[in-house]
């Protein structure tokens, strides 16, 4: 399969937050993806990485219009430098970091994080994307 199809999923939620006015940032540079994952500690799924080629999150503070803001590569790097467990490593938040969503260190899943109880929301990358567009109830 090629490229164009495999990233279609990127594209849909491009178009889906372009429609909501969601001020996406510009695609970072894998130099960009490589500093991220060399101070994490940690190497992304590779659709992970692919979508931040694309699109590297939203502007700092900027949310969709369910209150999710996903995480540029500079933004993941400083809450997890400030904060406390070395094994999350948070991508999104809801409602101004009223819950957070990420990886476990170790793992490809996506879970959801909330007074310090890990739940898994997503197989991967793709399938939490598509439960952000579609504003699934298990992220609630």
């Amino acid at each position: 399969m090629n490229s164009f199809y495999e990233n279609t999923w990127i594209d849909s939620a491009v178009a889906s937050w372009r429609a909501q006015d969601v001020k996406l940032r510009m695609g970072a540079t894998a130099s960009e993806a490589d500093e991220a994952e060399h101070f994490l500690n940690l190497v992304f799924p590779k659709s992970f990485k692919d979508f931040h080629a694309v699109t590297d999150g939203f502007e700092y503070c900027d949310m969709d219009e369910n209150m999710f803001s996903l995480w540029s590569y500079d933004r993941i790097v400083k809450e997890y430098s400030e904060g406390t467990d070395p094994n999350w490593i948070s991508i999104c938040d809801y409602l101004i970091s009223s819950h957070m969503f990420g990886y476990r260190k170790g793992h490809i899943e996506v879970f959801k994080e909330y007074d310090g109880s890990f739940i898994v929301v997503a197989n991967n990358f793709p399938e939490f994307i598509r439960l952000l567009i579609q504003n699934d109830d298990c992220l609630y």
